[in-house]
């Protein structure tokens, strides 16, 4: 991965933080089995041709984790000048894979 070891830990713990805390949308998630029904339910709602519902799960994870505030934000001004989306994304499926190990089947 080239993203920053402290980079890649801070992401880690505010996606952690914000499931343990409930925070993710209308979802609780706090076990694996509600993360099951999440992935479940994206799976269903995105169908279209070449869109990994898993991705767009990660994706929308890392964003309600408010990293800062607002994770895009910091995204831009603390990540972008050393990589992009595709190295972000591998930290992304690094984490959500530790947060749901069956994951690791359906991010490919």
């Amino acid at each position: 991965m080239k993203i920053k070891q402290e980079h890649f830990n801070k992401i880690r713990s505010a996606m952690f933080a914000m499931i343990e805390n409930g925070r993710f949308k209308k979802e609780v998630i706090k076990c694996n089995p509600l993360i099951e029904e999440t992935v479940a339910s994206y799976q269903k709602t995105y169908t279209r041709p070449g869109c990994n519902p898993v991705k767009v799960l990660i994706w929308d994870l890392f964003r309600a984790a408010q990293i800062e505030g607002d994770s895009m934000i910091w995204v831009s001004d603390n990540l972008y000048y050393y990589m992009n989306d595709d190295h972000l994304e591998t930290a992304l499926k690094k984490i959500f894979i530790e947060m749901y190990p069956p994951a690791k089947d359906l991010l490919n």
